[in-house]
């Protein structure tokens, strides 16, 4: 019986290790049509293919033949023709094709189409395309994916209500308070390690007294494969406080009076409203649009109505709403003034579709807010209290929640699981949120880069206010922290995408309104789980279709700017030792495709002579495919460190590829090789170098005899501040190096002791200035 479970179990990874191959060889024979592809179109577009998961990322450019004489002609030849090309070989797979969008410009139409995936019909989520077309039936623009691989099941195990009794059962009570969506069921594409799995599911949306809450759970189980609370405090998260816990239940859906009657013609009337926060201007009279023609006047317009979680609605006396800045009506009155008048900004000035957004309802006095459900099309504000200043004051914090609604209506990167799409969806909100405040009538602080700073406390423990014009960079991804809420670090990372945006809107070869309207355009153009490079090349894209090529470079070195560059080259090969019994030594490797340049690394896994990193240290660069290090010597006398070279491709604008394979190769630092035919004669400890220093220093010493070593770092009070030798070491010449970038200036003594083998004990010690 066990030959027997072996022989399956063999079977069964020769079966798997077969279909990984023949996965990996259908993703490179893919790769080799897209690339025919391009050629085949006379280098008028470029492919981007996804290294990390082997698979087709984006088309940018134009297509070198129409495919029809209209859009709805264009998509479906081009469909028809190029099924293979996006993946479709299979009958139990579709795409089904949407017209989404029309952008215009001055000289053309663009416009967009969204070609979702369906599996034995059942939609696949995070998969499909958004196609450009321009009018005349030329392809501008392709972005997504296409899972082929999908093998499972669609046939569930367990009924919706189950699914429904098990969401229950999770938020703790006997009925949910509203189902926001339907529910439906999806394939959902998981992925661990660049490696992915499918799962059926059953998708849906539900409120309680804490939120919105999105669910996955699975069809064949009923397990909760996945759950996320849809309402996110976008600016400031918030403490549970005892006023917030008494909010929270409060009647969560006003019913409307009865006595209200609601015409279709739309009126106008007066607020009394902060144009930008108290901290510029006091409260002016504005002219509030597109109201509702309802006795009596309330905030319910074509654009947007403002309500409270206990129905107290704001309502005009003779057309005017001026309240004082106390009541929850003030806070109506100015989400609905900035909101509706934002939206219209974007309508007018960025040929927004007035049915892009749909009726957006906001409620004020809310114990969860600020924050923005996208997929309920829903805004909630706390207003005054819990320690924080009214955040209805600050047009800007307005303006960012909506904006989250409006990047929500192109795709759903704003309820995305990942961090990357969420930071980009708030860098999105804050880059609008300032725009408007920055060109609203009154403003007086130019072009400030600043948004939440009015609410903003000193001292609290909340998400700070972010400054577009930052010095972060994608390589601070992952430390930078700008407030202590560990729960949101896309906050923070937020500011590394937005800041790229911020240096183009500053650039004086590129009109800001163009630019705003790019970024519209590269939000529609991006899916529900973008990273940053995929935000630069949708906006790229943006440009290409709207008549600004000449954007391009502009925008590519923005984003190298912070660090967010083009796909890398792929890894070097066959990194080799060449000369094992040279002097120096010497490396060659087989060139990287798209790399013009490499750079050499090195760090250690031992060593006796101080210069050994743990972590890889850049050693030099070249642009041929050998290099040879002269700063240490092989095959010498004496102790060795055992040193690790590996190498890295650099691209044209400084994307670097994964480290090659190692080599390991024992040497010693060459300024050693003079004296590394004899052992030193006594022990010694030399002055370090340099001296005075910031922040490092070199210390050398000498051991006649094997010797367990000490090295100790005291300040002037004779305090111990580090040790930075504690261990067993042979005879020879040694160097270590002293790190005290966290002390402060001063004077600080290195005190060395050593007892050697022959039981004979040394001390010393040297005087060292640390200025900074």
């Amino acid at each position: 019986m066990n030959i027997i479970k072996y022989i399956a179990c063999l079977l069964l990874l020769i079966q798997s290790v077969n279909l990984f191959a023949q996965n990996e060889k259908a993703n490179l024979d893919l790769r080799q049509m897209w690339e025919d592809f391009e050629s085949e179109n006379k280098n008028t577009l470029k492919i981007v293919w996804d290294e990390n998961k082997n698979s087709f990322s984006k088309l940018i450019g134009k297509t070198s033949n129409s495919y029809g004489s209209t859009p709805d002609t264009a998509i479906n030849n081009f469909i028809s023709q190029h099924s293979e090309l996006l993946g479709i070989k299979k009958k139990d797979h579709n795409l089904v094709v949407k017209k989404k969008n029309t952008w215009n410009s001055e000289n053309k139409k663009t416009h967009r189409y969204e070609v979702s995936q369906t599996y034995n019909q059942v939609p696949v989520l995070y998969s499909g395309y958004k196609i450009n077309v321009s009018d005349d039936g030329f392809i501008e623009y392709i972005s997504g994916s296409f899972y082929s691989e999908i093998n499972i099941s669609t046939k569930p195990e367990f009924r919706i209500n189950d699914a429904i009794g098990m969401i229950n059962s999770d938020l703790d009570v006997t009925e949910i308070s509203k189902i926001e969506s339907g529910t439906e069921l999806y394939v959902l594409p998981l992925y661990n390690d660049n490696k992915v799995e499918f799962k059926l599911v059953y998708r849906t949306d539900v409120t309680n007294s804490d939120g919105t809450w999105r669910y996955d759970i699975d069809a064949t189980n009923l397990k909760i494969v996945q759950k996320k609370n849809l309402l996110k405090s976008h600016i400031h998260p918030l403490p549970v406080t005892e006023n917030s816990k008494k909010m929270k239940i409060q009647k969560k859906y006003p019913i409307e009076k009865n006595n209200i009657v609601i015409n279709s013609t739309s009126v106008t009337a007066t607020g009394n409203v902060y144009a930008v926060s108290p901290a510029y201007a006091n409260r002016t009279m504005k002219t509030l649009y597109r109201l509702d023609n309802a006795s009596p006047l309330k905030l319910k317009g074509s654009n947007i109505e403002v309500t409270t979680e206990n129905g107290f609605d704001a309502y005009a006396t003779n057309g005017v709403f001026n309240f004082s800045t106390t009541s929850d009506f003030f806070d109506q009155t100015m989400v609905y003034y900035h909101g509706d008048t934002f939206e219209e900004w974007l309508i007018d000035n960025h040929e927004l579709s007035s049915n892009q957004i749909g009726k957006v309802t906001a409620y004020v006095r809310h114990g969860l807010g600020p924050g923005a459900v996208a997929s309920t099309k829903k805004m909630y504000f706390n207003g005054v209290g819990n320690g924080l200043l009214n955040n209805t004051f600050e047009a800007a914090i307005i303006v960012h929640e909506y904006m989250h609604i409006v990047t929500g209506s192109f795709n759903n990167m704003t309820n995305s699981y990942n961090d990357e799409p969420l930071a980009m969806d708030e860098a999105f909100s804050d880059y609008f949120g300032i725009v408007y405040r920055n060109t609203t009538e009154g403003y007086t602080s130019g072009t400030e880069s600043i948004i939440g700073k009015y609410v903003d406390i000193d001292g609290d423990s909340f998400t700070k206010y972010r400054d577009l014009d930052n010095s972060w960079t994608f390589d601070d991804y992952v430390t930078i922290e700008l407030g202590d809420n560990d729960s949101t670090e896309y906050h923070d990372r937020s500011v590394i995408y937005s800041g790229a945006l911020w240096i183009l809107r500053n650039d004086p070869d590129i009109s800001p309104t163009v630019l705003d309207k790019l970024v519209l355009i590269s939000i529609d153009n991006l899916d529900s789980t973008p990273g940053f490079l995929d935000g630069m090349y949708a906006l790229i894209a943006a440009a290409i279709g709207e008549g600004y090529s000449s954007y391009q470079d502009d925008i590519e070195d923005a984003f190298i700017t912070k660090k967010i560059y083009f796909d890398p080259p792929p890894a070097p090969t066959n990194f080799s030792h060449t000369n094992p019994s040279g002097s120096f030594p010497s490396f060659s490797w087989n060139s990287s495709s798209g790399s013009v340049s490499y750079k050499i690394f090195r760090k250690c896994s031992y060593g006796y002579y101080g210069d050994c990193s743990s972590i890889y240290e850049e050693v030099g660069s070249t642009s041929g495919t050998s290099w040879t290090d002269f700063s240490v010597t092989q095959n010498g006398s004496g102790q060795e460190d055992n040193y690790i070279y590996a190498v890295k491709g650099i691209n044209s604008i400084g994307g670097a590829s994964n480290y090659s394979n190692s080599v390991n190769v024992g040497a010693q630092p060459s300024f050693m090789k003079e004296v590394s035919d004899k052992l030193p004669e006594m022990f010694s400890l030399q002055n370090n170098y340099p001296n005075p220093f910031n922040p490092s220093t070199q210390i050398k010493f000498e051991l006649p005899e094997t010797a367990q070593v000490t090295i100790k770092i005291y300040n002037i009070m004779g305090q111990e501040v580090a040790t930075i030798v504690n261990s067993q070491m042979k005879a020879g010449f040694h160097i270590t190096r002293f790190d005290a970038s966290n002390l402060s200036s001063g004077v600080y003594i290195a005190r060395l002791t050593a007892i050697g083998s022959s039981g004979a004990q040394f001390d010393s010690e040297i005087k060292m200035q640390l200025i900074k």
